[in-house]
């Protein structure tokens, strides 16, 4: 609300409390023409006449507030305590008109949809002959498709909204209601009434496994970005991850991209590749989904697939003049192809190019403090020795300074000894036990800090390669989530989960700190960033996890922040199996 316009409303307020009404009725009249956009003084003219038993005034200003609020429904309470007294007080012909004036308003579209929805969900009971049409839509699928298509088909959407309600309300689910639910389900999720849906779904799900309820519970839970109910239906029905049929498994691959469980959603691929072997349709969407995840390599195999079963399917038996065009579309589509190869290697080198130069940036900057720091002191100490003021405390002084700025020195570069060293062993090695090992070698410096440890899943993962160098990864994390820890207060808990598919270990390394922000979830893996206390923290130059990017990168792996996961910092490492 502006000034001026606060400032009328601040004098009808007052004149209201001293009871001068009419200058209050004036002054609001008044300001609806100054303030015409300004649906305050449409509530308060319409409270007054209500006051004063003008109904008809009353019901139009209120029509007037509702269509001035647009989208900020944080005044709607004021319309539902208003229709609750003009329903016991104006008689039928004003509720009518005031009823007929929405509805008409509803379905020309001047209302926002939030607002229409409230609207119903207000009113949906108040036309008893509509309520009564309801119950005969509502007794079959068939009925209740033809009602529906018949609103739609005269863009009666208050119709259909108002049934949408009634039958979150009245109707009864059961066996043999089956598929009229299902239909009244895909109705609401149609017209967006989501919360609405699942909660019909939960219904539907109470007496059928049927995998399109199933499906329409994940479903609608993506649209609304919140899989909570879909994660408690998981837990009392866990084997429904197991099912194969490729409705299902499609909407596992959102839910799993949502989790950050990267093992089940290549599961969930692979289980989708299986029914993508007969049928194009499922070809492109899995190729899509290869594409959306950066696997092109699957996808330009896929591609290859879907080429295959056109042949099968439609034999490529065309006329020669069709040839040229073939040949033409397999060149465009090759070049599209290899451009999303080459985009995708383009981004990694672009990406390392950044790194590198990030390094040089930093490492100028860190190596270039103490050698300032030396130069200043050897300048000083020249200075002293050309005027004779030199002494054995100014030369001890100066050696203590060198020798410390070159331990800095030294400390710098011994941190990226993992990554550089020419020194390092290659075997093949368990991944796990390094794990548990580093895990009891840091067990006295976490228990000083009181932090609980757990170390689940598989027990055997081999690689090939120096597991000195796979130890500091998980000494790298280690120490930040113990940085991240020590001053928090009560339960401090480190989990590791480790889990394998086919050939890919992936390990969830999870901290119940305050987390990663989303803000740098991107730039933390970059060189001497930091958002460390250099005073408290060991290290604090922003290189551990710089260091975990590239060891794994020699591995074949990678590591990134799983952005969904609510309970602190988890880290989604994959490492592929060695030879």
């Amino acid at each position: 609300m502006q000034k001026d316009e606060y400032q009328a409303s601040k004098e009808i307020r007052a004149y209201r409390w001293q009871g001068q009404i009419d200058k209050a009725l004036a002054l609001t009249e008044q300001a609806r023409e100054r303030f015409p956009d300004a649906a305050y003084f449409d509530r308060i003219l319409g409270d007054i006449a209500m006051s004063r038993g003008e109904y008809d005034v009353a019901g139009s200003a209120y029509v007037g507030f509702l269509t001035k609020i647009g989208e900020d429904l944080k005044h709607f309470q004021s319309f539902e305590t208003f229709w609750s007294r003009y329903v016991e007080n104006a008689g039928q012909q004003n509720c009518e008109t005031v009823y007929r004036e929405i509805v008409a308003r509803v379905n020309k579209g001047q209302f926002a949809d939030a607002l229409r929805r409230k609207l119903a969900a207000v009113l949906f009971e108040y036309d008893k002959k509509q309520c009564d049409s309801y119950r005969k839509v509502e007794q079959s699928p068939e009925k209740l498709s033809n009602g529906i298509n018949e609103w739609e088909g005269i863009e009666d959407i208050w119709k259909i909204y108002c049934f949408l309600f009634w039958e979150a309300k009245y109707s009864v689910h059961e066996k043999v209601t089956y598929p009229r639910d299902i239909k009244l389900i895909a109705v609401m999720e149609k017209h967006g009434f989501y919360e609405m849906a699942i909660s019909i779904t939960e219904a539907v799900l109470e007496y059928s496994k049927n995998e399109v309820a199933i499906r329409a519970l994940f479903r609608l839970c993506r649209k609304i970005d919140d899989y909570t109910r879909a994660d408690l239906y998981l837990e009392g029905h866990p084997e429904i991850r197991q099912r194969d049929g490729f409705n299902i498994q499609y909407e596992f691959v959102y839910y799993y991209l949502k989790k950050g469980d990267e093992a089940s959603l290549l599961d969930t691929l692979k289980k989708i590749r299986r029914s993508a072997e007969g049928s194009i349709p499922i070809s492109k969407t899995l190729q899509n989904f290869y594409v959306k995840l950066g696997m092109i390599d699957d996808a330009v195999e896929m591609r290859d697939h879907i080429g295959q079963l056109v042949k099968r399917t439609k034999g490529y038996e065309r006329p020669d003049a069709n040839v040229k065009g073939t040949e033409e579309e397999r060149e465009t589509e090759e070049v599209f192809w290899n451009t999303i190869k080459d985009m995708v290697s383009e981004q990694e080198h672009n990406r390392q190019l950044i790194a590198i130069k990030e390094l040089l940036k930093g490492f100028s900057h860190e190596l270039g403090q103490p050698i300032t720091n030396i130069r200043y002191g050897v300048q000083l100490y020249q200075m002293k020795l050309e005027r004779k003021l030199d002494d054995r405390e100014s030369l001890d002084t100066l050696l203590e300074n060198i020798l410390s700025q070159t331990i800095r020195v030294n400390r710098l570069l011994k941190r990226f000894a993992p990554i550089v060293s020419s020194k390092s062993v290659n075997t093949r090695f368990n991944c796990i036990d390094c794990i548990k090992f580093v895990f009891q070698d840091m067990q006295m410096r976490l228990e000083s800090i009181g932090i609980e440890t757990q170390i689940r899943g598989v027990k055997e993962f081999m690689v090939y390669g120096d597991s000195l160098q796979f130890e500091q990864v998980i000494y790298n994390l280690i120490s930040n989530s113990a940085d991240e820890l020590r001053d928090k207060d009560g339960e401090k808990k480190i989990t590791v989960q480790c889990n394998v598919n086919d050939s890919l270990l992936s390990i969830h390394f999870r901290d119940n700190g305050r987390g990663v922000p989303r803000n740098i979830e991107n730039k933390i893996f970059n060189p001497f960033y930091s958002t460390k206390d250099k005073e408290k923290s060991d290290g604090g130059e922003g290189l551990g996890l710089y260091i975990v990017w590239n060891i794994l990168k020699m591995y074949g792996g990678k590591i990134r922040v799983n952005s969904s996961y609510k309970g602190g910092a988890e880290f989604l490492i994959q490492i592929p199996k060695g030879e």
